[in-house]
Order: structure tokens, then sequence, then C-alpha cells
């Protein structure tokens, strides 16, 4: 069985904090500080890789997957495509994603290239999980086309310090503790870190080896 956690760490796409005030720090999507990053983006340039990913999500969801079949795998745009492409087709079914629009105040996820027909079993799936917004968000527009969003989710890693996503069960490869803030109340902020986006700015980051 794969030690998800170590593979990912030896392939330097997690990345940790060392309490060095000159090492920066993660600015996640949803707009707070952490101190841990996995760079889904780093994993996805490796094809192979990610079939031994969906394997191992599959594999994980065996028991759930024998009782709720889907129709479909959704994963939000863009960090999640390629898992729920890849989970979509050993899984021999469709697949969708959905788009982060802005709608007046608010980014939403939005439904606009796929015809998933009210009733049609969904599960949704996602790179990583820590605020679980964006899945959170991809969960409400099926819903409220009418569309049955299975009772369990899956994600590459759990960053969320829980089993659940709301009442829906998470399976994942990897699962972590890690401290994440505001800005306001940023700890690493207050070190003297600076705060980057890491995908765009990988290169300044000290990854786990």
């Amino acid at each position: 069985m794969i030690d998800w956690g170590e593979k990912l760490k030896k392939m330097g796409i997690l990345w940790q904090h060392d309490c060095n005030p000159a090492t920066p720090h993660a600015l996640w999507t949803s707009g707070r500080h952490a101190d841990t990053f996995n760079n889904g983006s780093k994993l996805v340039e490796n094809p192979n890789i990610m079939v031994q990913v969906a394997e191992g999500l599959i594999d994980k969801m065996k028991n759930d997957l024998s009782i709720n079949k889907p129709d479909w795998i959704v994963g939000p745009a863009f960090g999640a495509v390629t898992i729920a492409y890849e989970i979509a087709k050993q899984l021999e079914i469709k697949f969708a994603f959905t788009e982060p629009v802005q709608i007046g105040a608010n980014k939403e996820q939005v439904l606009r290239r796929f015809d998933i027909k009210e009733g049609e079993k969904v599960l949704v799936v996602e790179d990583a999980i820590s605020t679980g917004d964006s899945i959170l968000k991809t969960i409400k527009t099926l819903e409220d086309k009418g569309v049955s969003v299975l009772p369990f989710v899956a994600s590459i890693v759990n960053w969320s310090e829980s089993n659940k996503l709301g009442k829906r069960k998470i399976n994942s490869l990897f699962s972590a503790s890690i401290k994440s803030w505001t800005k306001n109340e940023c700890e690493l902020c207050k070190m003297g870190s600076k705060v980057f986006r890491p995908k765009a700015n990988w290169s300044k980051f000290k990854k786990i080896t």
C-alpha cells in the first residue's frame, strides 16, 4: 500500500513552513494564510502518478461506490479537473467540472458546459480540502439543479482536520493537521514572514524532502 504522505513529500509537492521569518508562507484561494501547502499542479505534471492517485481514491471509496454508483464525476476547476477526469475514466462514467465565476461580490462555482439531468447521481471530488469553499459551492450549484449529490466526497489531500464535509464523508489519500489564519490573525505575518500564492511563486517556497 502506498504511503501517500511520504510519496508527496519525496516528489516535492508538499511544503511546510520552517518557523524562519525569512521563509514565505502560503496564501490559499480562500484568502486564509497557512503554514502548509500541497501543490497539486506538480502532481498533475505526472500523468502516471495521477492514474495511481485515482486508483487509490477509488479503492478508498469501494464500499461507498458499491452502494451508490454515480452517473457523473464533477470537480471544481481548475485544481480538481484532472483527478475528476481520471476517476471518471477508470469508473467508465461521465465527467464534468464547475467554473469559478464572479457574481456580484461573491465568487461562485458555476456549471455551464455540461448538461447534467435532474435526478442524476454525482460524486464531487477535489484535489485538496481545507476550508471546503470550492467543493461546497460546487455541491450547492448541483443541488440547485436538482442533481443528486452522493453522501460522500473524495479529495487527494484533506487539510480540514475533519472526516466530514458538512454531512458528507471525506475520502482522502492523505490528511494532516495544519495551521491557518485570517489575514489579520496570521502568526507568520506577525513574525515577519511574507505571504505569496504558492503555485505562482513555487521557487520561493522551501519544499519538504
